[in-house]
Order: structure tokens, then C-alpha cells, then sequence
């Protein structure tokens, strides 16, 4: 009975680190003042300012960023074929480097991939967190970051389109697809939906610190008091092309229209996040969570360990 109840921890031990890997947080050594929590389900993706000492609430206080509605257009613009409706339930693998460069500046970057059995299609979302200014381009667009800048390429691999064929599982009324929109759930620090500035070029929001050269038709939005830049082209089996409309924001999500494509599209939006006023957090309770996961795991493995070489 003992030896059996031995076995039921190590398995608990065995479930309580499978758990813990649907989560995972960027937040050590952080560069640029960001901390991230990525969750491998549903490819949730919180973004907090951070520094010593301060708590880190991922829960109440976070910029909040997940994929949304992925679909198929026609040329009159209306969405056909299957859509992916949610994501609550995808899975996401989750991969973290901590010293990684981008456009020769040095960040650290974090990757969810998922494979989207409806349209046979991988997704892929790398967020690079700046550790240090300079600039970087997309195309013939070129704008500054800063330290703590974040840059998101959403990348789209395999997708399958619409062709005409009679497929009333997938593509109904034989229709073709025009190309595929992409949407981004985004949610301010305090749980409010993003704002958008037509009229308001990026040139002339002076006071924000991400600033673009030769941006005519890009567009940033307003996600609380973080800003969100939108570019207007989007990367198209290697070839830099303007996305078929202009990115929108509709109901708390952001939108991306993508040219049809062959093999591979990306998106890619950047994000500056304001530098927080409060000092009211308690210095003891540095994201504890995630330490007493730990604590928790090596103490059911020492029991078990204990109980099966005691009584076996």
C-alpha cells in the first residue's frame, strides 16, 4: 500500500511539472524593464514593466496581447471557408532566448508555435524585447526603438486557401480566396480595449518614443496609455508587400489583411510601453508564485523519492 502510495506522488510530481509547462515566464535578468508570462495554451501573452524588488502582477496589471480570428477573404472583402473562431483550447510550444539579436541590436525573444489543424497552417509568434536603442527597418519602414521596445512577428506558414474547388467541408459555393486576415485580442493594464488615431500619423505623436521614418500609411493605435504600432505592409513569401486595407481595430482586436500567399506571411507590430508611476508595491513579493511552484515540486519528489526506496 505504501510502496503504491509512492508511485501516486511521483506521478502528482511528474503532473505538477507538466502543468507548469503549459506557463512560462520571461522575467529573470530582464533587459529593457520587460517581463513576459506566456501560456501554452491559448498563446495568451501578458507584458508587464518591471525591475528589482518591485511585484511582478501578471494578473491585474498586464498588457495583454493573444491570437484572435484567423480567416479567408474574397475579393469583395467578405470572409469565406473555415475560419479559426478561438483559440482558448490551441496548444503553443514555447521556446526562450535570453541573448539574441535582431537588425544587429541585442534582446532577449520569446517563440509560441501551434499547428492549426483547420487550415493545415503552423502559426508562429516571436515578441523581442530591445535591450538597447537603435534602429530597425520592415521593408523600405524604418523606425527608432528604445530599451524595453517590443517588436511581435506574427508569422503564418502553409496556409490552406480557398481555390474554387467544391469543398463544402472547408470552401463552399467554390469560392477563391483573396487572402487571409489575421487578428490580434488586445487589452490595456487595466483591462480596456485599444484606441484607434486615424488622422494621427506616428510622426506626430512627438511625445512617444517609438518614432518611424517613411511611414506614410502606418498607423499607431493607443492601448491605454501604451502605444502600438501597426506597419502597413506585411512580408509575403519573402517579398515586402502592402497589406490589402489598413490595419484595424474593431471591438478590441486588431486586424491585419494579408495578401494571399504561397508558403509564409508575417506581421509585424511594435509595442512601447509606458514606464509605470506607481511605488507602491511590496518588495517580499517578487512574483512568489512561481517559487513556490518550485518549492512545491522538490518537496513531493523528496517524499515520494523517500517512500519507494523506504518500503519497496
Amino acid at each position: 500500500m505504501t510502496v503504491r502510495m509512492s508511485y501516486i506522488f511521483l506521478l502528482a510530481f511528474i503532473g505538477a511539472n507538466l502543468f507548469s509547462a503549459f506557463a512560462r515566464n520571461v522575467d529573470e535578468d530582464n533587459c529593457g524593464g520587460i517581463c513576459m508570462r506566456m501560456l501554452g495554451k491559448s498563446g495568451k501573452l501578458a507584458l508587464i514593466r518591471c525591475r528589482p524588488g518591485k511585484k511582478r502582477d501578471f494578473g491585474k496589471k498586464a498588457l495583454i496581447i493573444q491570437p484572435g480570428r484567423i480567416s479567408q477573404f474574397d475579393n469583395s472583402g467578405r470572409t469565406i471557408g473555415r475560419s479559426v473562431e478561438n483559440f482558448a483550447n490551441q496548444p503553443f510550444n514555447i521556446l526562450v532566448q535570453k541573448n539574441t539579436t535582431y537588425g544587429g541590436l541585442k534582446c532577449k525573444k520569446a517563440t509560441l508555435n501551434a499547428y492549426l489543424p483547420g487550415p493545415k497552417a503552423n502559426l508562429s509568434i516571436e515578441i523581442y524585447s530591445f535591450c538597447q536603442a537603435g534602429e530597425i527597418t520592415f521593408g523600405d519602414e524604418a523606425f527608432e526603438v528604445q530599451s524595453g521596445t517590443l517588436k511581435i512577428l506574427v508569422k503564418l506558414h502553409n496556409y490552406t486557401f480557398c481555390d474554387g474547388s467544391n469543398n463544402t467541408d472547408v470552401c463552399p459555393n467554390r469560392k477563391i480566396a483573396k487572402g487571409v486576415e489575421i487578428g490580434l485580442v488586445v487589452r490595456d493594464r487595466k483591462g480596456g480595449k485599444p484606441k484607434d488615431n486615424d488622422g494621427g500619423g506616428v510622426e506626430k505623436k512627438s511625445n512617444k518614443t517609438l518614432k518611424c521614418r517613411s511611414c506614410r500609411r502606418a498607423k499607431l493605435i493607443m492601448v491605454g496609455e501604451d502605444s502600438m504600432y501597426l506597419a502597413s505592409k506585411g512580408k509575403v513569401d519573402g517579398i515586402y508587400r502592402n497589406l490589402t486595407a489598413s490595419p484595424s481595430v474593431r471591438a478590441g482586436v486588431v486586424s491585419f489583411r494579408v495578401p494571399r500567399f504561397n508558403r509564409t506571411c508575417v506581421i509585424d507590430p511594435a509595442i512601447d510601453m509606458k514606464e509605470d508611476d506607481d511605488d507602491d508595491d511590496d518588495d517580499d513579493d517578487d512574483d512568489d508564485s512561481g517559487q513556490a511552484s518550485i518549492q512545491l515540486n522538490i518537496f513531493m519528489f523528496v517524499i515520494s523519492m523517500t517512500a519507494l526506496f523506504t518500503f519497496m
